[in-house]
């Protein structure tokens, strides 16, 4: 093996050596990025779940109002007729 060929074969471990740092770098960010698009996910829906939890009750009351408001419809279109049709055609 000759000097030139020697001189070659260690600018080759060189740059291996280099780009095997570079890689290793890169892994490492995607596997940080990774975790904390977990982490975010995590806390987005933590948040919404718990934003949920913690309103139930004023949904149920307003699901509880839609719920009133319509019984009272149903019972004025007894004495209506048409008042809970949506419909303008459907009055007869």
């Amino acid at each position: 093996m000759d000097i030139e060929e020697k001189h070659l074969i260690e600018e080759i471990a060189g740059l291996t050596r280099e780009n095997n740092t570079l890689l290793k770098k890169i892994h490492r960010g995607a596997l940080w990025g990774r975790v904390w698009r977990i982490i975010y996910w995590v806390i987005i829906l933590g948040v919404a779940f718990g934003a949920l939890y913690f309103l139930q009750p004023y949904v149920e009351q307003v699901r509880a109002l839609y719920r009133t408001v319509q019984t009272v419809q149903e019972q004025a279109g007894i004495f209506l007729p048409g008042f809970g049709n949506t419909e303008p055609d459907a009055v007869e």
